[in-house]
């Protein structure tokens, strides 16, 4: 009776849950090696390896996506910010503990809040989210160190303007391809040519597109208006501004191409796929409103929309030669994107550009150049 008894006590256990559970938990060795999330995801940030676990039929571990989406989106318009990048990361650590333990806890009247966080993260997490992103990262110390998540979006709206004006010069490259003949210029298409009519394009006054919704502490001089700041404390409406940002030329622009290199096709083709009510998926980028849940099904449209910029618009400009004088290869733009199949599009309608705006400014920088050849002859040697 007694073996009997424990066989139908077995089957009572044999539960979806218990399965779930079993499934969850489980130890086992990979078939293949795989690099480790703290490796690719963390440490040497790799982005071809994120771009391909997203686009992966594999559900991966719990929450895998929503993390590697995060951080994904932040490398876009902040490739040299790995602080950011992570700490965006992070947010979705935290977030997916509190979606384990939250039903829980919230339901642990009958016995410890403690162990209802226990149990919710028994049974709603698995086993590889702790082992390879929770701990790994730092587990509570490093969430402790995190930016907040409204310093957090401020500090990416701001980070991110160098990106929107690399932006704004490719805009100008595509369209220069798509749009203009030999006989409308005689420029070749170049970072430097870019860098000296963006301004021209797009005026050097400050701009507001994609940060249309934006806005950010007024700057104040912290040793000249003590009386500023006490009145901001007070009334922190006033002290509230539109975001906004300028279009540079020249050198300040190639500097930020220099610096937007890495993600520069992903942001762009960000900036040609909407997303209802005016806006692009770049806007939502940048308002931090972008995830995984939101947007997977438009993963397959950027990611061939980029390789698109990279193989047919910046691969047709004589962009980043290296600097063999110092030893410095050409950027490698193609080994930044996903090896898929390009998917062609329209310069973005949001830019409002035109052959004659293009044709003026390439005339305005045409004498601008002569004038200063013309000065440097005629000044005498000393």
């Amino acid at each position: 009776m007694q073996d009997d008894e424990a066989v139908q006590l077995t089957q009572k256990l044999d539960t979806r849950r218990r399965r779930r559970l079993q499934a969850n938990w489980a130890s086992h060795e990979p078939t293949i090696p795989l690099r480790p999330f703290i490796d690719y995801a963390w440490d040497n940030y790799d982005p071809n390896a994120v771009a391909s676990c997203l686009l992966a039929a594999d559900k991966g571990f719990y929450h895998q996506k929503k993390i590697l989406y995060e951080g994904f989106c932040t490398w876009v318009l902040c490739p040299s910010r790995s602080k950011l990048r992570e700490d965006s990361m992070v947010y979705r650590i935290a977030k997916a503990v509190d979606a384990a333990e939250a039903p829980w806890r919230s339901n642990a009247a009958g016995f410890i809040p403690t162990l209802g966080d226990f149990v919710g993260r028994l049974i709603h997490g698995d086993m590889r989210f702790f082992q390879e992103a929770y701990y790994p990262t730092g587990g509570a110390m490093r969430v402790l160190g995190a930016l907040p998540r409204a310093a957090y979006k401020r500090a990416l709206a701001k980070r991110a303007t160098e990106m929107l004006e690399a932006v704004h010069m490719m805009a100008i490259y595509h369209f220069h391809l798509t749009h203009l003949t030999s006989k409308d210029y005689d420029y070749a298409l170049s970072k430097e040519t870019g860098g000296a009519v963006v301004g021209r394009i797009f005026g050097t006054t400050s701009n507001r597109w994609f940060v249309e919704d934006r806005t950010i502490w007024k700057k104040i001089d912290t040793v000249k208006n003590k009386e500023k700041i006490i009145r901001r404390s007070k009334d922190k409406t006033k002290a509230l501004i539109a975001m906004e940002y300028k279009i540079h030329s020249s050198t300040l622009a190639i500097q930020a191409w220099d610096k937007s290199r890495p993600s520069i096709a992903y942001a762009y083709a960000a900036a040609s796929i909407p997303t209802g009510n005016g806006r692009t998926l770049l806007h939502e980028l940048i308002d931090a409103r972008s995830t995984f849940k939101l947007h997977r099904h438009l993963l397959v449209e950027w990611c061939g929309r980029a390789r698109y910029v990279v193989d047919h618009i910046i691969a047709e400009c004589s962009q980043d030669r290296g600097n063999p004088e110092r030893g410095e290869p050409p950027f490698e733009f193609r080994s930044c994107v996903l090896p898929v199949e390009p998917r062609s599009f329209e310069p973005p309608a949001l830019f409002s550009l035109s052959t004659s705006k293009i044709t003026e400014a390439y005339d305005y920088q045409r004498k601008l150049t002569a004038d200063s050849r013309r000065k440097k002859a005629n000044t005498p040697l000393r």
